[in-house]
């Protein structure tokens, strides 16, 4: 993501100007879940730098880097291809073990049309194990204190043991500078799993996701799926486990009737 509003001192809601490219979109030319959570993750790594708590100071310094556990993104009206929209976020200062960090997006009016808020941890690189002291202050203290959305990501469970839809390998185009599979693409698993007449017709409204281990190169990922709410409720449930079924990942999408584009 192209930074054109980079800000020389730190700042404490951090906004970036960017255009919906062809790479990002759907058949449907509608921004693809998994590219949305690419840009919230690119902003969230963006304010981290500029307020010091970047990837390069949390390797060298500490030994630890950010990992995502939870999120949760509202969509008010899914943005289109080559629509100029402007990406904020900021932390919430009073986290401990799981450090908030909320989101929005905004339509070229100004218009608020995707709302998100997550929940991130420090993970010990050579252990692989969450880091529970406090380690860093950041640059500045200046945070706004709402909330993009009322209610932090929950804990989000199946309500079956689901339905086997594949199985995958984890290769190189799946990982990240962490050495495991970057969290945007367990959003596009879960999408996988929903059939193009479906997303034809119909848009996520709201996507939320729980992150419980990593996953890396060369092991093989199988996806669950349960459907068993959407006739009443429009939800997808799905499920991303590794080696002896353990769990990884567990989202919950719940659909609406497409924008017309």
């Amino acid at each position: 993501m192209e930074d054109n509003m980079r800000p020389m001192k730190p700042v404490g809601r951090y906004k970036t100007a960017y255009t919906i490219p062809n790479r990002d979109v759907d058949f449907m030319k509608r921004l693809r879940p998994g590219a949305m959570f690419g840009y919230f993750q690119d902003i969230a790594s963006l304010h981290s730098e500029n307020i010091g708590t970047g990837v390069a100071r949390l390797a060298n310094d500490f030994g630890v880097a950010w990992v995502l556990m939870r999120m949760r993104v509202d969509i008010l009206r899914t943005p289109m291809l080559y629509e100029e929209i402007t990406l904020a976020t900021w932390p919430m200062v009073d986290s401990r073990i799981l450090y908030d960090r909320d989101f929005t997006l905004a339509d070229a009016s100004g218009e608020v049309i995707v709302r998100g808020s997550s929940a991130w941890i420090l993970m010990d690189l050579e252990k692989r194990e969450i880091v529970k002291e406090k380690l860093f202050d950041y640059l500045t203290a200046d945070f706004p204190s709402e909330r993009a959305l009322t209610e932090k990501p929950g804990r989000v469970r199946m309500p079956s043991s689901g339905k086997k839809i594949f199985d995958r390998s984890v290769t190189y185009s799946d990982t990240d500078y962490n050495g495991h599979m970057n969290n945007t693409k367990y959003i596009d698993v879960m999408m996988d799993s929903i059939g193009m007449d479906t997303l034809r017709e119909s848009t996520p409204a709201s996507i939320e996701v729980n992150y419980s281990r990593e996953i890396r190169p060369g092991e093989t990922l199988t996806l669950y799926k349960d459907d068993s709410l959407f006739e009443t409720g429009r939800a997808i449930y799905a499920d991303v486990r590794g080696a002896g079924n353990e769990n990884l990942f567990t989202g919950k999408i719940v659909l609406r009737n497409s924008e017309s584009g």
